[in-house]
């Protein structure tokens, strides 16, 4: 399995990715959602790593039940229209 964390907090991240390490290719790329250019560059980074992107989980405490190609940068973001 490989599998992608992201998080603003580098050292909560990196302890996580540790954690499930054992469980497959597990990488950490330090990334704060609210920033678009952060996470392109995340999307980039876990594409060059593995090849594709088969499962995206957003968990910000902000929640929107859509597509991911219906979502908006707004509701990613989770601003209120």
């Amino acid at each position: 399995m490989n599998v992608v964390i992201a998080d603003a907090d580098e050292e909560a991240g990196a302890e996580t990715a540790a954690e499930f390490g054992r469980l497959g290719n597990v990488r950490f790329i330090p990334c704060d959602v609210s920033v678009e250019k952060q996470v392109q560059d995340l999307m980039d980074a876990s594409v060059a790593a593995f090849g594709a992107i088969d499962a995206l989980v957003k968990n910000t405490g902000v929640s929107r039940f859509m597509s991911l190609d219906a979502l908006s940068l707004t509701d990613w973001r989770g601003r209120r229209i």
